[in-house]
């Protein structure tokens, strides 16, 4: 923008911060006559110290930003010097190195799925980083043209000011953190905050949906669109494969442009819903929450309207198919750690990371663990006790549906020993593959005692239904010839999920820039398409008889 600002008002409003208690006050100003929120950049400043302090558990973490205005510009610079530039007179926002400003510390990769810090004797955790086998590859400067598409930055009295939403959607979405703004408070939550694990809305997502229904302004409206439009276009992770570079240009083309930026919540919603559901047809990606601003009676009628796409539905299909088949044998739930013969089977459908990260080094896993890093400890114990009959392991995934990278990476380290996830993201081309050691026998030591399971014959159990994280594991199993594959090809599903929330206060998620890929090589491979079975079975019933592939297995030569 000029020099020259139009009218700026604000209002100081509470802040909450992953909490229902109220953290403070954050003044939100306003444009003109426009009522779309902007926040200064100098509060940003705290808020994103917040996030990362919150999002990495604050073990000893060094990230610290400073704010500086110069003219027309506010710069966010790191300790290591890497800035975020927000240019006023041309509406951009610049990233020197976007991963590097946002990784929590330099010392960490690039793009860093693991969380937990590296095990001190004061801190011992389960992970411990190989630095001489992890590597980074550092992308190229990201230019944000937000005055491409209509969003305007401002710099008044010294004061450098982005709206809200943008500032989310491109610095903390990442950390799996979205925001709701209300007229009476700003909210940053994350996502599975907002409901139960039965899908009950909670506490939080009450507060987060607290807001007059009705109509929006054209200004919200229109930003509204273009925020979106800007988050496709840049950080949409399947882009490429969807074959489009202009988001605007993508929803003129399914006639859903007029409807994506009415005022009427309801109408862009089922706009938005259709288009993730239906035309991108993307797994990864959905609307999990409609707007709070839609009639009460019309968002129950909505729900029930939900569309689907044709993968979800095959999704669907096979995921009714496998369950079904496991029924057979295992009417009552399937253990997560069992013994047939001379084989342990290990079986979780969601990769789960654990609460505490130094939990199981005061109370030993046991059988009744829910998360996957508890049950691979718990199971690891077993196979590796005294007199252990088990030869062979088999790593059931059949029915697994993704979830934690950082639980994922606890099975790859179980497995392998040395395991790895490699990252790149398409928005910048950095890529960044960490390699990491698991304390599996949980003695504070990263010694050749943890790589007990190298020593037996190791399988895995795939399936359509082997998706995401299900997929990444079962990509690196067939890459690494150590592990091999027995079942139907995994189904895919290679960027992280990246949550979002826009200014009606719908919630979504779309493919994110961070796509996870396996290494061989020195080369990067996408995991998109899902990974072939070494030893094809294509009845699901038979990879339950859990006799009979016992017997199956130790015939295998």
């Amino acid at each position: 923008m000029t020099e020259e600002v139009p009218d700026i008002k604000y209002s100081e409003v509470p802040f909450y911060f992953l909490d229902t208690e109220k953290t403070g006050d954050l003044n939100v100003f306003f444009i003109g006559d426009s009522d779309v929120p902007y926040v200064s950049l100098a509060d940003w400043t705290e808020i994103l110290t917040m996030v990362m302090k919150v999002a990495y558990m604050d073990m000893g973490l060094s990230f610290r930003l400073k704010y500086t205005p110069e003219g027309q510009t506010g710069i966010l610079t790191r300790e290591d010097n890497y800035t975020m530039v927000v240019d006023c007179e041309k509406d951009t926002i610049t990233f020197l190195d976007y991963d590097a400003f946002l990784r929590p510390e330099e010392n960490r990769n690039l793009v860093d799925m693991l969380t937990a810090a590296d095990s001190t004797d004061e801190k011992p955790t389960l992970f411990h980083r190989i630095a001489e086998f992890s590597n980074d590859r550092y992308g190229k400067e990201l230019v944000l043209e937000a005055g491409k598409y209509g969003i305007d930055l401002v710099m008044a009295r010294n004061v450098c000011m982005v709206p809200l939403m943008t500032l989310v959607d491109f610095t903390i979405s990442g950390k799996g953190m979205i925001a709701s703004y209300t007229k009476d408070k700003v909210i940053i939550a994350t996502s599975s905050q907002l409901e139960d694990e039965n899908n009950q809305i909670t506490v939080m997502g009450e507060l987060f949906r607290s807001g007059e229904q009705g109509p929006v302004s054209t200004a919200a409206a229109d930003y509204n669109y273009a925020e979106l439009c800007m988050v496709f276009d840049y950080m949409y992770g399947l882009k490429d494969a969807h074959g489009f570079t202009s988001f605007d240009a993508l929803v003129d083309e399914l006639g859903l442009r007029d409807a994506l930026k009415n005022t009427e919540p309801e109408v862009s919603d089922v706009a938005l819903r259709k288009l993730i559901a239906q035309d991108l047809n993307d797994q990864h990606s959905a609307v999990s929450m409609l707007s709070y601003r839609i009639d009460e009676k019309i968002l129950e009628k909505l729900k029930e309207e939900g569309p689907s796409g044709f993968s979800g539905r095959a999704f669907t299909q096979h995921q009714n198919d496998y369950k079904k088949a496991r029924e057979t044998f295992y009417p009552g739930g399937v253990p997560v750690y069992e013994e047939v013969g001379n084989t342990a089977y290990i079986t979780f459908d969601e990769f789960i990371k654990e609460k505490e990260k130094t939990y199981y080094y005061s109370n030993a896993p046991t059988e009744n663990e829910k998360d996957t890093i508890g049950i691979m400890l718990y199971a690891y114990s077993q196979i590796m006790r005294e007199g252990s009959p088990v030869e062979n392991v088999v790593l059931d995934l059949s029915n697994n549906i993704g979830g934690s990278a950082e639980a994922a990476a606890a099975v790859l380290g179980a497995f392998l020993g040395d395991g790895y996830i490699s990252v790149k993201n398409t928005m910048t081309g950095a890529i960044s593959t960490a390699v990491f050691n698991v304390d599996m026998n949980l003695d504070h030591r990263f010694d050749e005692e943890d790589f007990g399971l190298l020593g037996k014959k190791l399988f895995c159990l795939t399936s359509p239904v082997s998706f995401s994280c299900g997929n990444l594991v079962s990509s690196v199993f067939k890459n690494s010839h150590r592990v091999p594959l027995i079942g139907d090809t995994s189904g895919g599903g290679s960027c992280m999920v990246l949550p979002l929330a826009n200014l009606v206060g719908t919630v979504f998620q779309i493919s994110s820039p961070f796509r996870i890929s396996f290494n061989k090589n020195g080369s990067f491979y996408d995991t998109d398409l899902g990974v072939e079975p070494d030893f094809p079975i294509v009845n699901e019933v038979f990879l339950y008889d859990r006799p009979a592939l016992t017997e199956y297995i130790n015939n295998l030569k």
